[in-house]
């Protein structure tokens, strides 16, 4: 049997595979094509709507599952409305990774993944009685 031949009978056996190998090249050679850059070009706004829409979903729905991980309630008072929750870390040192450039989704990731070792839901008000308890409060600078 040729190679030919072979190709062509795992193509018959296989066509769930042919089928996604051929959509992935399509896709690959679409994302690199004129016609997308043009697209792109002619509905920026569009686009840039349908990004913030996206990513606003994911945030949301991966907020979801952080909550289903480490409780819908402050971890001290037991306050429920998730508008005034936050994530705390148990042992400080949240300013320093927040702003070591991190992105949201991959924070939200990160929390989850660590599912309440390190990290607990408080309200604001909790959250600052606790920075403050333990001197977590930034200094001004002088």
């Amino acid at each position: 049997m040729t190679k030919n031949e072979k190709v062509k009978e795992w193509r018959k056996k296989n066509p769930d595979k042919v089928k996604l190998h051929n959509a992935k090249s399509y896709k690959r050679e679409y994302n690199n094509s004129d016609a997308r850059k043009k697209w792109l070009d002619n509905n920026k706004d569009k686009n840039r709507q349908y990004k913030r829409n996206w990513w606003q979903i994911k945030q949301a729905e991966l907020k979801d599952r952080l909550f289903a991980v480490l409780g819908d309630k402050c971890g001290r008072c037991g306050y429920n409305d998730k508008r005034a929750l936050c994530i705390d870390h148990r042992n400080g040192g949240g300013f320093k990774e927040l702003r070591s450039g991190i992105s949201v989704v991959k924070y939200y990731e990160k929390v989850i993944a660590d599912a309440g070792e390190n990290y607990q839901i408080l309200c604001h008000n909790c959250n600052w009685i606790k920075r403050s308890e333990n001197n977590e409060v930034r200094q001004p600078i002088q």
